[in-house]
Order: structure tokens, then sequence, then C-alpha cells
């Protein structure tokens, strides 16, 4: 449309005052109009290659901006049609480029949206994934731990069992009992002190 109007205000300007003639008209014309409808082809073939790039994307991330992001370029594409329609005077043409143009406006606003609220669920999703992850390493440094407690408390158990079959050496049995009450305490801090890690 800038085109065929660029041209009309040149041809006025200065083709006009000079000659008038039907024939340099009709020329003026027909150029205005290859122009416009090659470049219409141009911008066309550009929408439906976007088109279909956005589709693949779409079919591999499946997320909702890249399907409504199809909605737009096809609602570019409707209204492409629309514009040559009402250029070539088809009955009808310009009812139909303002429902062409209402369905893309509604599809960008639509769009705009729906880019926020993804947005904000994959920032949340972030932070629930990093939460996760923490509780999951707090998790396993807990188990490792208690594995090592246990493990002491139960070879001290079985050194206790050896000692007291053979003689009673109280000396010995005291000290594995004193071994096996730090274990018991260190068991508690472990306790405690995953306790304080949770409320983080």
């Amino acid at each position: 449309m800038i085109i065929v109007a660029v041209s009309y205000e040149y041809y006025n300007s200065f083709i006009r005052p000079i000659k008038s003639g039907a024939l340099l008209l009709v020329l003026q014309f027909g150029l205005q109009l290859i122009l416009s409808i090659s470049l219409q082809v141009i911008i066309g073939l550009l929408l439906i290659i976007a088109l279909f790039l956005n589709f693949r994307i779409y079919l591999k991330k499946k997320t909702p901006t890249h399907a409504f992001l199809c909605f737009i370029l096809m609602g570019g594409i409707l209204n492409l049609i629309a514009i040559v329609l009402r250029d070539v005077v088809v009955e009808g043409a310009e009812e139909f480029f303002l429902f062409s143009s209402a369905v893309m406006a509604t599809n960008i606003l639509l769009t705009g949206l729906v880019a926020l609220i993804e947005d904000r669920i994959i920032k949340s999703e972030s932070k629930y994934r990093l939460a996760y992850n923490r509780v999951e390493f707090y998790k396993d440094l807990f188990v490792h731990d208690i594995n090592n407690i246990l493990q002491n408390l139960e070879f001290s158990l079985e050194i206790i069992a050896q000692e007291a079959g053979k003689q009673i050496n109280e000396k010995k049995i005291t000290e594995l009992v004193n071994l096996a009450k730090t274990q018991v305490n260190r068991g508690a801090e472990l306790r405690v002190n995953v306790r304080k890690l949770s409320d983080l």
C-alpha cells in the first residue's frame, strides 16, 4: 500500500505536469500493481516458511506459545490474502480484511498472555526442581551418616559379644559401651541438624 501511495504521489508531483497520457497512466498503474503483488507474494512466501519452521519447533517443544505463534502466522496469511483480494476489488474483500485483522490482533494478544504465563510456570518449575534436588541431597547425606552410625554400633556390639564369651574384661566392655553411646549421641545430633536444614 505504501508503494502505491508513494508512486501516486510521485506521479502527481513529477510525471503528470509534464505529460498527461492514458498510456503513461496505464503503465504506471500496471507497474504499481506488479510491484505490489510481487511484494505480497514475497511476504506470503516468508510467512509460509516461518509457519513451517515454527510448526516444527512446536512439534519438538510442545509449548503453547509456539502453538499460538502458528495461529498468528496463519492470521498473517489470511490478512495477506484479504489485502490481495481487496487490491483486485473482490466483493466482500474489505469485510474479510477487517475480520482477518481482528483475528490476528486477538491472536497476538493471546500469544503475549500465554507467553507470560508460560514464563512464570517455567520459573516456578525451576525453583521447585532446585528445592527437590536440595532435599534429595540432604536425604542421601542423612542416610549415609545413619548407616555409618549403625555400622559402628553393630561393630561395638559384636566385640562386646566376643568379649563376653571369653573372659569378662570390664574396661574393654566399658569402652565399647561408651563408643555405642557416642554413636547414639551422634545420631541424635544428626537428627537435630537435619531438622534445622529442612527448616531452611
